[in-house]
């Protein structure tokens, strides 16, 4: 619907303006051309107004949210964003006589849909086992899928029995002789089904236009503002003991919510190289941009609670003792953003411009998350408090966009 008004307003905006445009062209006197070395036509009216929207679907490279607790607890999971919404949106001016444009573009993409899959493994088997032998591999524990907020959950506890499993008669419990015969916790859940990612950049840009005939290029030099801001789930063991214990299924504990914000500003610059046909009507082009940005990023995993184990004196009675923990990290880095695109352009003779395009966009280290967890592991050590590990990762997107366009 937004989509629909957007482009039946700038149908309107251009049909408006193209008519004003032909009563300004009747009084304009003409002036002489310079010689700028084989540039684009040079405009005969002051009127140089430009106007683009475009829209398309993209996907995201999948992120990896993956945390570890202790060295025998692990957390693998995995986001993706499919089908993700792209919109741009461009308003320009054309100076007379081959001087140049001057342009600003905005491109937004917003997610639309999302996968998350994570396994809980640990080298150790049930405790109730008996099995007092080395683990000498991580065994899969927790499976949790997630799909736009539809979650499931299971635990299929691994099972060895040294007396039919040891294959190769080792005495120890190799990952590929554990049997998994039976699921002891199949949960289902909600969370958010919307998780509200969206990136975003403003480009300010000047241009100009060098060639002609079957080759033409076009550079664009200018300024870049970005926002990326949304929230990425994380499962992760909160506890430390007993085993196949103090896993975010979101029943028993939830899910770990990181929220990440960032943003910055760079100077940008881009490289496009046409391949015209029947009279530059028709174009095959490739494009090319990268901008350095100096990022602000910042993750937050809002309170959550840690869990240790504690027996008083004098009981035989164990109790889970819950630790308020939160985690937070803020960091300046120096990145690039990066994309390519290849595309078809049509220009009709009114100004009117149909352009498809497939492109990769790289918005690099934007993305602020924990790798490594330490959670207290008994009552004694969780005046420690809760700390973490961090590392950035790529926001990456591919897809295709449509769009129409006017040069007046």
């Amino acid at each position: 619907m937004r989509l629909n008004v957007l482009l039946a307003g700038t149908g309107l905006l251009l049909a408006s303006l193209a008519l004003g445009t032909s009563v300004i062209a009747q009084d304009e006197p003409a002036s002489p051309a310079e010689d700028t070395g084989g540039e684009e036509e040079k405009s005969k009216t002051p009127f140089g107004l430009y106007v683009e929207a475009a829209t398309g679907v993209v996907t995201a490279k999948s992120i990896d949210a993956s945390v570890t607790t202790l060295s025998t607890h692990i957390a693998y999971s995995y986001l993706d964003l499919e089908d993700q919404m792209h919109v741009r949106a461009a308003l320009g001016w054309r100076l007379p006589y081959g001087k140049g444009d001057f342009r600003i573009r905005f491109d937004g993409f917003k997610e639309d849909g999302y996968t998350f899959s994570s396994n809980g493994v640990q080298a150790s088997l049930d405790q109730s086992l008996n099995v007092a032998t080395s683990v000498l591999g991580n065994l899969n524990w927790w499976t949790v899928d997630v799909t736009d907020g539809d979650m499931h959950a299971v635990r299929t506890p691994p099972v060895w029995d040294p007396l039919v499993d040891d294959a190769n008669v080792n005495g120890d419990v190799d990952p590929e002789e554990v049997r998994y015969p039976n699921v002891d916790m199949d949960f289902t859940s909600t969370i958010a089904s919307d998780l509200q990612n969206r990136a975003q950049a403003i480009d300010l840009l000047y241009g100009r236009r060098f060639g002609q005939g079957r080759y033409t290029a076009r550079w664009w030099a200018g300024f870049r503002h970005f926002v990326y801001q949304g929230n990425i789930p994380a499962a992760a063991w909160l506890q430390s003991t007993p085993t196949g214990e103090g896993f975010t299924e979101n029943t028993l504990l939830p899910l770990l919510n990181l929220y990440n914000d960032a943003s910055g500003y760079g100077p940008t610059g881009s490289m496009e190289i046409d391949f015209n046909f029947f009279d530059e009507r028709l174009a095959l082009y490739l494009e090319g941009q990268v901008a350095f940005m100096l990022l602000d990023l910042k993750v937050d995993s809002g309170p959550f609670s840690t869990f240790v184990l504690d027996q008083p004196q004098s009981s035989e009675v164990q109790y889970v003792i819950p630790i308020d923990a939160q985690l937070q990290a803020t960091r300046s880095k120096s990145t690039w953003q990066d994309s390519i695109e290849a595309g078809v352009r049509f220009q009709m003779r009114n100004g009117l411009q149909f352009e498809v395009a497939y492109h990769i966009t790289g918005f690099l280290d934007v993305i602020l998350l924990p790798t490594r967890i330490s959670i207290p592991e008994n009552l004694q050590e969780s005046r420690q408090g809760t700390s973490a590990l961090y590392r950035t990762q790529d926001y990456v997107l591919d897809g295709w966009r449509a769009g129409i366009a006017f040069q007046f």
